[in-house]
């Protein structure tokens, strides 16, 4: 074994292994960028978790954790090479387990930027649970429900909250910590326990740029994620609301530092504008947040620019350099304040990986940005 391999298996250890996905999009990976390919003869001989060594070696530790997705970040946003290659320094492996009274919360790898987060939660079952029994219940129609997610800033350690059992009792230890209220939560799931198990989630967290520009982005400080509980439910049989059942008691939380810095444009849109129909126009600014994984839009008064915020939300364009429409699939939507004010709140996220080199421009209605006259806060 060469030096380069010896460095490789080291790194290896380091990261705790690779899952087969990540071989495999390691691979597809260095057969996509230029001179990173292994010699065909040397391919012949180097076992494929080799190959995805060799990979690390020659692009260092960090790029391992940031140049090569988790299967479950992969399988979801399916990411091109070029989209790869931008968010290298968005991909952490924070590697973060939390022990909750026997639930064990881990958290893999992280993708983001200031205003967004995905990543993988592993929550392994405590030994109380009957594992048969539960998968029982699966086969009759339960589904396992995760309580409501909420982030918070500040570390906070499972120790110094376990005896706190209602939605309000939490609330009161949180508070003024809460992290963008407003903000978008997806859940995502793998499917069952394994036989470990262990359940599999992909979690998406992005904040609304206004309220997060100062002073609590998601970077840069502990962020604590705490779920209330874990159940069963599954349709009544008269019609009404769902049967549900306790699987594990909450809350259970874990906490690290995000550090991903994925490329993120802030722009500002002055405008003259009256506050209610009939008065003068008076300034007002309405805030573009643009980032590879969002946008987020305000517009503090817009009575008179759109009829309705549907007629705003078709009017929000990405073009590239060549002006034509960027096509990508989208997710959360956004909010809108009918009356007098008719204020805009838009924030939507993206389900693929937007390439900023592509970008040209953002079009808002007859507001054009440049995406070269916006500034840069990643």
């Amino acid at each position: 074994m060469n030096e380069q391999e010896r460095r490789a298996f080291a790194l290896m250890e380091q990261l705790g292994g690779l899952d087969p996905a990540l071989i495999e999009e390691a691979e597809r990976y260095e057969a996509a960028r230029p001179g990173l390919n292994l010699r065909p003869a040397r391919r012949r001989v180097v076992p494929r978790l080799l190959v995805a060594a060799l990979l690390v070696a020659t692009l260092g530790l960090g790029a391992a954790a940031s140049g090569v997705w988790d299967g479950m970040l992969q399988r979801f946003f399916d990411p091109s090479p070029q989209a790869m290659d931008q968010m290298r320094e968005a991909v952490e492996l924070p590697d973060v387990t939390a022990d909750c009274g026997g639930t064990i919360l881990h958290v893999r790898q992280t993708l983001g930027d200031v205003f967004n987060i995905y990543f993988n939660l592993d929550i392994t079952l405590p030994k109380t649970v009957d594992l048969a029994a539960l998968t029982q219940d699966l086969e009759n129609g339960w589904t396992i429900r995760l309580g409501e997610l909420r982030f918070f800033t500040g570390s906070t350690d499972w120790d110094e909250v376990k005896e706190l059992r209602t939605q309000s009792e939490i609330d009161e230890y949180f508070r003024g910590r809460r992290h963008s209220s407003r903000g978008s939560i997806s859940v995502f799931s793998e499917g069952g326990p394994n036989e470990r198990g262990t359940l599999s989630y992909l979690v998406g967290f992005t904040a609304e740029a206004r309220y997060s520009l100062l002073p609590t982005p998601l970077t840069d400080q502990p962020l604590t994620l705490v779920i209330d509980d874990i159940s069963l439910s599954r349709p009544s049989q008269g019609g009404g609301s769902p049967e549900t059942k306790p699987l594990v008691e909450g809350p259970l939380v874990v906490s690290w530092e995000p550090k991903n810095s994925g490329p993120v444009y802030l722009f500002t849109i002055p405008y003259q504008h009256p506050l209610r129909p009939g008065d003068e126009p008076s300034d007002w600014e309405a805030t573009v947040v643009l980032s590879s994984l969002s946008i987020d839009i305000s517009f503090p008064v817009t009575n008179e620019l759109w009829e309705s915020y549907d007629d705003f939300a078709r009017s929000v364009r990405i073009l590239d350099r060549e002006g034509n429409p960027i096509h990508i699939g989208s997710g959360s939507g956004g909010s809108y304040t009918g009356g007098d004010f008719r204020q805009i709140s838009y924030t939507r996220t993206f389900r693929e990986v937007l390439v900023m080199d592509e970008v040209g421009s953002i079009v808002i209605g007859d507001f054009v940005l440049e995406l070269a006259d916006g500034e840069r806060i990643d």
